[in-house]
Formats: structure tokens, sequence, C-alpha cells
């Protein structure tokens, strides 16, 4: 009898293999019918840390998929796809991929392709050609009427459909009705397991200046012991004096979410800046500054600012306004007077007021998102001027959130308002533009030190 029962119940499991497999094969074969597509030669191999290309748009009114093949190292800098459409000589859409994961094969971004596109402009970036390669880009396309029809409800997508569309501080130009049937007109077109690849594209089509909303890849692999890793994982910062009074520091961008990190950061940006009481100027240059968190940077520059200073309000797409200001070497955000936003506090020791010290900004295209706050923020207060070129056009308020799959959604939830209450643009530019950020800075800084309030100490020199 036990033998009878084991071969039913084998044959059983054979039986649900087998439609498991014919069901897989199914849903393959489909997507194969449906979708066209093209290989591009493009970008050339293994060479270009740059690349763009133009081609004729292979279709209209249509669902694109963009894949370029890579490998990455362990310690690869983010890379990122780009699409967009174009009509002569105005851009319709534009599109970028999610970051990848540590154990990704490809770069993907999913785009659409409205009907009066004319041509589509592809590009790949990334910062050090050694990090990365590649193979060759497929270029995949699906007309809107050719979508998938009777896809069951995915509900983990719709529950985050609903997310975006409370959240967002930008709703999509198309509006909420037209960008639902667009989320769901691409589930119909891929797979369950591509649910990031769509929501990424259901952010790509919300009305932000830069994109900036974006699906954020699982971290693979353990975390490191923390009291033990924290000065390693924390960025280099050293000062340097470029000339006698002056001092140069170039801020690195920071995001770990580990409080111990985090404090660590503070603590070494606020050791720092008690290096300068025989100085009578600091250039602080963020132009490096690619993003992070905004709590830890603030915390370690709270001596510049007087103490419970209020450095303006965030505000959300129901106009609803959230305080931020500095107290007790914190950067804290308040809703109607209650503390919401805690984060770690500078040190005791490092607290020693520099609310005087004439500071020179210097910003470029590579200060964005976390680095264009802080300028924005620094920039109100006295004896500051900043130098250099317009920042990345990111400076906005952003909220993430757990998706399941352990990839993190972030969306940008607010804008920016002064303490006076005007919106700052999304596009920090500095009070002088130049090229030549800082010598300008230095000679500004220089004539600061001329000046007989600022000469009370005696001043370094490199």
């Amino acid at each position: 009898m036990q033998n009878i029962r084991y071969f039913l119940r084998q044959a059983v499991d054979s039986l649900r293999a087998c439609c498991l497999v014919l069901a897989l094969l199914s849903v393959s074969a489909s997507h194969a019918l449906a979708w066209q597509h093209q290989a591009l030669s493009w970008p050339k191999p293994d060479t270009q840390t740059f690349s763009q290309q133009e081609i004729a748009t292979p279709c209209t009114d249509c669902l694109l998929e963009l894949r370029l093949p890579l490998k990455q190292s362990a310690n690869a800098a983010p890379g990122y796809v780009y699409l967009s459409a174009w009509r002569g000589q105005q851009m319709l859409r534009h599109y970028i991929s999610s970051l990848p994961s540590g154990t990704a094969t490809a770069l993907r971004v999913l785009a659409w392709a409205p009907p009066e596109t004319e041509r589509l402009q592809l590009s790949f970036v990334h910062p050090r050609s050694d990090d990365w390669r590649w193979g060759q880009a497929q270029l995949y396309w699906l007309p809107i009427s050719d979508k998938q029809q009777g896809a069951k409800p995915d509900f983990v997508l719709e529950q985050q459909m609903q997310s975006i569309e409370q959240q967002a501080m930008f709703a999509p130009n198309i509006g909420w009705g037209a960008w639902r049937a667009m989320m769901e007109r691409s589930r119909h077109a891929l797979a369950a397991k591509d649910r990031n690849l769509i929501l990424q594209f259901g952010l790509n089509l919300l009305a932000e200046p830069v994109p900036h909303s974006r699906i954020l890849p699982a971290r693979g692999g353990r975390a490191p012991a923390l009291a033990s890793a924290a000065a390693a994982a924390v960025p280099e910062m050293q000062l340097e004096w470029p000339a006698p009074g002056v001092a140069y520091l170039a801020l690195p961008g920071f995001g770990a979410p580990q409080r111990e990190l985090r404090q660590a950061y503070a603590d070494r940006l606020g050791a720092l800046l008690q290096q300068l009481s025989g100085a009578c100027g600091l250039i602080l240059d963020l132009r490096a500054h690619g993003g992070g968190a905004i709590g830890p940077p603030l915390a370690g520059l709270s001596p510049l600012f007087d103490e419970g200073q209020l450095l303006g309000w965030w505000k959300n797409a129901r106009s609803e306004k959230t305080m931020i200001r500095l107290a007790h070497g914190t950067y804290q955000e308040l809703e109607k007077g209650k503390l919401v936003q805690p984060d770690v506090a500078l040190a005791a020791q490092w607290r020693q007021p520099q609310t005087r010290l004439p500071l020179a900004l210097v910003t470029g295209p590579g200060t964005a998102s976390a680095s264009e706050i802080l300028a924005a923020l620094l920039q109100q207060r006295p004896a500051t001027r900043s130098f250099g070129e317009g920042s990345a056009g990111q400076l906005n308020g952003v909220h993430d959130w757990l998706l399941p799959d352990g990839a993190r959604l972030a969306l940008v939830t607010q804008v920016l308002l002064t303490a006076d209450g005007k919106e700052v643009p999304a596009q920090f530019q500095p009070q002088q533009h130049t090229a030549a950020a800082l010598p300008a800075a230095m000679e500004w800084l220089q004539s600061s030190c001329r000046k007989p309030e600022n000469r009370k100490h005696p001043v370094k020199s490199s």
C-alpha cells in the first residue's frame, strides 16, 4: 500500500512539473512572437566611458526595451543607460535605467515612444572603463495594439503604483489615468519578474525636472561589523591650505544607512571644522559630491550655523510643510512641532561655533541631490558666496521604501522652500558662474582675509 501511495505521489509531482514547464514555454513563446528586436552596433565593447547613438524609431506609440549586456567588477561605480524620444529638436520623453545590482547581467530601460516620435537617442554612461565590460546592445519593441491580454492581476505592482500616485511630488504630464493605462500595457507585455523594470518605467513617466526617482537594487552580502568598520567605511576627508588663512575641503558623498557610520562621518567633518579656528576662510568643494544622506553632513557642518537656526521647509504634493532646522548639532525635521526625522548629533567637543567664517561654495554638474540641498542651505548663511557651474538639477526631497525583493523604490515626494517660504529651483545656480571656480573662490576669500575683523588669529599655510 505504501509503495502504491509513493508511486501516485511521484506521478502527481511529475504531472505538476510538466504543466509548469509547458506554461513557462507558452509565456516565452508568446513574448518572442510579440516583441521584435534588432541588434545595435553600440557602444563599442569595452572601450568607452560615454557613448551615444541616434537611430530612426522602429515604431510609434509603442513600448521599447533597450538591453545592454554587461559584467561589472565587485566595486563598480554605477552606470546608466538613457533612452530618449525626439521630434526634430524637441525631446518628447527621457528614460533612465535603474541601478544594476551586483549580479545584474544587463542594464535595461523600458520606454514609450509617443506617436509623434521621429528618432531615438541612446546613451551609456559610466565613470571608469575598467569597471565594466559589455556586449552587444539589443533594442526590442512592441506596438501598443499587440499587448498581451488576460494577464492575472499583480497586486504587489498595484500597491506600489498606488503609493507612487499618492506620494509623488510631480504628476505625469499624460495624467494619472493615462499613466496607469501605460503601466498596465507594460505589465501585459512583460513577465512578473520584470516588476521593477515596470516600476522604473512608471517613475520615468513622472514630470520631474531631471529624472531623480528610481529603483535602488537590493544590497548583496552581509553587512560588516559596524563598530570595527566605521572608520574604514566613511570616506576620507582632509583639509588643504592652498594659501595662508584659506582652507580647502572636497566634501565626499555619503549614503550609508547605519547609524554608527553616519555618526562617524558627522564627527570626522566636525573635527575638521575645529581646525579652522585660525583661518579666515574655507573653500567647500561639492563638485564630486554625487548625493546620499543629508543629515550627517549638516550635523558635521552645524557649527557654521546659529544654534536652533531655521533652515527652511519641505513641501509635499498636498502643500503640507515640514520644518527643517539645526539644533544641538542635529539635522531635524518637524511636523507641527513634533520631531519626525531624528538623525545623528555632532559630538559636543566639535560644536565650537564658526558662524562668522567666510565660506566659498564650489559647485558643478556633479553636485547632485543631497549636495545640491546642502549648497542651497549653506547659501542662506552670511559671509557665503558660491562659484562654478549649475548643479545636476535634483534638488528635491526623496522618500524610499522597501520592495518585496529587497530593492528600494526612491520617489521624489517634496520640494525645498527657503526659511522665508520661497521655493528653491531644482537646479542650484552659483552666484558667480565661472569655469575657473577655484581661483575665483580663492580671490574672494583672500580679499576677506585682508579685512581687519578676519585677522584676529595667526593663520596656517601649507
